[in-house]
């Protein structure tokens, strides 16, 4: 992506929410907004639209905000909006609140270090702009683009529902923020809606560097064989012609995805970014991981940045900590019954 200096630090679809806007120099006339969380992250918009944006209102800037997270949840990292997007995006329908909810739910799964810990979310104004409570603002914010809320109301109200319906419990702080734990029962509502529940394969998108030969084979393989399931690296494929075609065909026959994120001096793996987000735009559960210097340096991609990473340092944290985020979110695998557990439980 070429831009040219910082136009501004307002997200363009949504003022007042925070971002860095640049105006774009490759010829597509427009402008590039990074970190936007209000908006689900980062997005591209034509110049033209940019005036379509003005008057209209918080819904239809929600329903266009659902039109970029979709995108993004199907391996498109920097979505355009475009003149075309906006009016589609006006005359789509509205989610209902029950799919809301659901997406909400496997947001607030998708945040948890582990299994009953404590999400935390900023749900009163100006919870944007107070600097104390940045880390549950950057929550609240995404979890309003990937929940179609257009005001806080609306998310707390979505809250409220998700803990009525035993999905989550809430705690609240007395500080403007709230605390959510996914149950039992929200577990289960989410394996309710897994994609393949009977496959025992894991599809694994990494960097097939030398440098991480040992993590592959004494912590990410270990990990999914020891909780059941089957990994499949397309580096072991013999003979495979079409490796774009097998990857997708491996993935949509896939119970979940296993994402390692870990990168070298050249930069993020664009592939590990798009299968990612082709497995999310399924419907599977994918599950991340981050050697810890990458993450200490702040490199990992501002759209993948705010959900949970399993951070490693060693093949054996590695190891133990991808059991039991397997296991957490998506249970024990169809191969589990011989297996005896590992040093890890």
């Amino acid at each position: 992506m070429n831009y040219a200096d910082l136009f501004g630090e307002e997200c363009l679809i949504w003022p007042g929410y925070a971002a860095k806007v640049y105006k774009e120099v490759d010829g597509r006339n427009g402008y590039f907004v990074e970190h936007s969380s209000r908006a689900g992250g980062s997005y591209s918009l034509a110049r033209e639209a940019k005036d379509l944006l003005d008057g209209l209102d918080a819904h239809a800037k929600e329903k266009i905000t659902t039109r970029l997270v979709d995108q993004r949840s199907l391996g498109n990292a920097i979505p355009r909006v475009t003149g075309t997007l906006i009016e589609e995006a006006k005359s789509a329908r509205e989610l209902t609140a029950d799919e809301r909810a659901k997406r909400l739910l496997g947001f607030l799964a998708q945040q948890t270090t582990n299994l009953g810990s404590e999400v935390w979310v900023a749900i009163m104004e100006p919870w944007y702009d107070d600097t104390s409570l940045a880390t549950e603002s950057d929550v609240a914010c995404h979890a309003m683009a990937i929940s179609e809320s257009a005001l806080f109301q609306e998310l707390e109200y979505l809250l409220e529902y998700l803990g009525s319906a035993g999905w989550i419990e809430l705690r609240k702080s007395g500080a403007g923020t709230v605390g959510c734990i996914v149950t039992v029962d929200g577990y289960r509502q989410i394996a309710e809606q897994e994609v393949n529940p009977s496959s025992d394969r894991v599809f694994v998108a990494m960097w097939f560097d030398d440098s991480m030969v040992d993590a592959r084979e004494n912590g990410i393989k270990p990990a999914i064989l020891n909780t059941g399931y089957t990994p499949r690296l397309i580096n072991e494929k013999p003979d495979v012609d079409k490796i774009d075609d097998e990857i997708i065909g491996e993935i949509r026959r896939s119970r979940f995805l296993v994402a390692d994120f870990t990168h070298g001096d050249k930069g993020a793996r664009g592939g590990v970014y798009y299968e990612a987000g082709f497995a999310l735009g399924l419907g599977l559960t994918v599950i991340r991981s981050c050697r810890k210097d990458v993450i200490d340096r702040n490199e990992l991609h501002f759209d993948v940045r705010q959900h949970h990473h399993i951070v490693w340092e060693t093949p054996d944290e590695l190891r133990i900590g991808l059991e039991a985020r397997i296991l957490a979110l998506v249970g024990e695998g169809p191969n589990r019954e011989n297996i005896p557990p590992s040093d890890g439980f």
